[in-house]
């Protein structure tokens, strides 16, 4: 049972900085739990089984999390995330956590598989941290991750290598799908959107480029 937030007399301050050991401080440990379970939130959406998530997510949510474009700063965030997943894991929201390496690429772009033993339950863990997330910002009532078009466009694209890694393995001696030019991308990252967004439509290089479209141009 998560029970992070229940009670009156819980102090989660010290809850967060005894996982952390106190090594981070307050609001980079709160953000480290949120930026990570949001990631898994998304794939319980979509229906990921198993549920993977980067190890390093290709665009920062969060600037407090990695301020700077450095090595030491990208192994301070990808730290924080594999020790908000420990967190995530002592309060029982996820049950088990595993990094694998991609071969050939570097530590950072790794993936991590997440086993979440209650859905539901993670939910409502989340709707706790997104209203401390607005607590922290009075006046500014932040956006859920999976409604702004922008995050799901960013969501999207971070996911799209692993589809078409995924795409190459067909059971049965299938011929795989390979995506082998732009073209291909554009198809298939096309055919992707159309689960995001019900208004899709092909650029017309005949007419100009409107100020406010109403949906979305794909070029």
């Amino acid at each position: 049972m998560l029970h992070i937030y229940q009670g009156e007399g819980l102090s989660w301050r010290k809850i967060f900085r005894a996982a952390f050991h106190c090594t981070y401080n307050v609001d980079e440990i709160f953000y480290a739990i949120l930026d990570v379970a949001l990631d898994i939130q998304r794939e319980l959406q979509v229906g990921s089984d198993p549920i993977y998530i980067p190890l390093r997510r290709m665009a920062i949510r969060y600037i407090i999390l990695c301020p700077l474009v450095s090595d030491g700063a990208m192994d301070r965030y990808c730290d924080l995330r594999w020790k908000a997943l420990s967190f995530l894991k002592k309060q029982k929201a996820v049950v088990s956590f595993e990094w694998h390496e991609q071969y050939g690429q570097h530590r950072f772009d790794s993936q991590v598989e997440v086993t979440v033993p209650n859905p539901s339950q993670f939910t409502s863990f989340l709707a706790q941290l997104r209203a401390d997330e607005n607590r922290r910002d009075p006046g500014k009532q932040r956006e859920t991750d999976i409604s702004s078009a922008t995050a799901q466009l960013i969501q999207l694209a971070d996911s799209f290598s692993r589809v078409a890694l995924n795409l190459r393995t067909r059971r049965k001696g299938r011929t795989p799908i390979l995506i082998e030019d732009e073209y291909d991308v554009q198809y298939i990252f096309g055919a992707l959107l159309l689960t995001r967004f019900d208004d899709i439509r092909p650029e017309d290089w005949g007419q100009p480029m409107p100020e406010d479209p109403a949906g979305l141009i794909f070029c």
